[in-house]
């Protein structure tokens, strides 16, 4: 698997970058782009047309993707669908239940239409309450020492972050995508509520430990689970669970991690340490145990006090006590630290804009007074970056500006053994971010910056 510093990585990106004001894109179809699709697969692109795709009950995975593709392409295109004679009609039947996928996305897809077609706003998906905090993380072992979760669920906030979409669209080429159409067709819609990891460290040998994933959402467990049997060669054992539900095992030769899915919901990815030997499918039932069980996870485990600190409410969430040799990782050679914390949480609250406050704890006052200076000088650094963005990249001046207030306003001070900071990330800020990094690979991959970028609903 790979190294365990990428996880920490990983969390933070999606504490920073995931779920904000201005909704996500949650489900496979919703990155998709209807007018691509349709053209690859010779669809008139119409509302007549697409009418009679959201009205065909889908069979297998594509024609799910297909009526779902159409269905979202109605509600937004409004105006047209309106001119159609039976467009409302079937958008009706289908917010019922019938004629659609036995998940429910049809039903959902044709409220949001509805919704559209009356100039209504979308209403959101709810995340429960301690989402993040409790249910995420009750599955882990007690014996993780590093662990996160981010819900994807937007508190208030309808609706997907179009502009995450359009990023996808033009970074990847157009042929790019014809493999992620197959892998859909094949399986279906699939949607992520939530994604949560953790990783325990083997206090025998620091070079080993186990870690694992988990992601909460929704598809078709069958059609999943026959493409990894047939496209990665997957072991498939299936039991029930406490409550008769079906735990499906899988496991792949000469390949780490292993698997488990669990009824349509739950996916779990978890092994052992890149390098270190030892049997990953046992590492997956270490999860699945602590499920069945309901006890013996990180919630109440040694790290509880420190969950304790995180608010409620929070829609992402990163917990670590790192050991030394971890430790080291962030302050090797090429390093802008000198000294990590031991002790991190990190968290992530939504209104109207993104909120990410972080603690570090320190042994020594002057070690976190270290931390924050090396802090101080890259942010120091990022700025002066701003300026020195070469001419021919075209990005635009809203875009830069955006990105040097929200760097500005990051803050982070020693306050004894302590380090805290924290930013405020604007939906605004979170679209500018995507377009300077859309310039930056671009310009890697020799493709031509595309003339319109700029950021949306930056006032100039």
């Amino acid at each position: 698997m790979a190294a365990v510093g990428m996880a920490p990585g990983m969390l933070l990106l999606l504490v920073l970058l995931g779920a904000g004001p201005g909704g996500v894109l949650d489900d496979v179809v919703s990155w998709l782009s209807p007018e691509l699709y349709f053209q690859t697969r010779k669809i008139e692109l119409n509302a007549e047309s697409l009418v009679r795709v959201a009205d065909t009950p889908p069979t297998d995975g594509k024609g799910s993707i297909q009526q779902l593709l159409a269905i979202r392409w109605l509600g937004e295109h409004a105006a047209e669908t309106k001119k159609t004679k039976h467009g409302r009609t079937v958008l009706e039947q289908l917010t019922t239940g019938k004629r659609g996928d036995a998940q429910g996305f049809a039903k959902d897809y044709a409220q949001r239409a509805l919704a559209q077609l009356d100039g209504k706003a979308i209403a959101p998906r709810a995340m429960p309450a301690d989402s993040v905090k409790g249910e995420a993380l009750s599955w882990f072992p007690a014996s993780a020492r590093l662990f996160g979760a981010a819900d994807l669920r937007t508190p208030g906030v309808a609706g997907a972050n179009t502009s995450m979409r359009d990023f996808s669209h033009r970074v990847v080429p157009n042929d790019g995508w014809e493999e992620i159409y197959r892998f859909a067709e094949t399986v279906g819609n699939v949607r992520v509520d939530r994604a949560s990891f953790a990783f325990a460290p083997d206090v025998q040998n620091p070079a080993a430990g186990k870690i694992y994933f988990r992601l909460t959402g929704l598809g078709d467990r069958d059609r999943l689970i026959a493409y990894l049997k047939n496209n990665a060669k997957a072991t498939v054992l299936t039991e029930k669970g406490p409550k008769e539900e079906p735990i499906t095992f899988l496991s792949f030769p000469d390949r780490e991690p292993a698997m488990a899915i669990v009824g349509d919901t739950e996916f779990i990815l978890a092994g052992h340490k890149s390098g270190s030997q030892g049997d990953n499918l046992a590492v997956v039932k270490e999860v699945i145990k602590v499920r069945n069980d309901g006890k013996g996870s990180v919630v109440i485990g040694p790290l509880s006090d420190q969950l304790k600190r995180v608010p409620a409410g929070t829609s992402a969430l990163f917990v670590g006590d790192f050991a030394d040799e971890i430790r080291k990782e962030f302050t090797g050679r090429g390093s802008p630290f000198t000294v990590f914390p031991q002790k991190v949480v990190a968290y992530r609250t939504l209104g109207k804009t993104a909120d990410v406050q972080w603690l570090g704890s320190f042994d020594k006052a002057e070690d976190a007074k270290a931390f924050a200076e090396s802090v101080a000088k890259l942010k120091a650094h990022g700025l002066a970056s701003l300026k020195e963005i070469p001419a021919e990249l075209k990005i635009k001046k809203e875009t830069v500006e955006m990105l040097r207030k929200t760097l500005e306003a990051l803050k982070t001070d020693a306050d004894g053994k302590d380090v805290k900071g924290g930013v405020q990330l604007s939906p605004e800020a979170g679209q500018a971010f995507l377009q300077i990094m859309e310039v930056f690979l671009s310009a890697g991959v020799n493709r031509p910056v595309p003339p319109d970028l700029e950021v949306p609903n930056i006032k100039k």
